[in-house]
């Protein structure tokens, strides 16, 4: 949503479920895609696209935190 663009692309949508779960393809980082991102929602973007669950939030209030403090800065 912040690319306006998907974060893997395929002919298919079982090539694009191989692309999600296959940990040697790496994302676009979306400041890439989106220079005009800040690194914060960049960051916080990465931690939510992770491919292994414990890069990603554990819960729903620690993303709520990050995003109230991108708000604040």
């Amino acid at each position: 949503m912040v690319t306006g663009r998907v974060p893997y692309e395929g002919s298919t949508s079982i090539e694009v479920m191989r692309k999600h779960a296959d940990k040697r393809i790496q994302l676009v980082p979306p400041g890439q895609i989106n220079p005009g991102l800040s690194d914060g929602l960049v960051a916080v973007t990465l931690k939510l696209m992770a491919k292994d669950r414990g890069d990603r939030y554990r819960h729903a209030d620690d993303l709520i935190l990050d995003l109230r403090r991108l708000l604040r800065d």
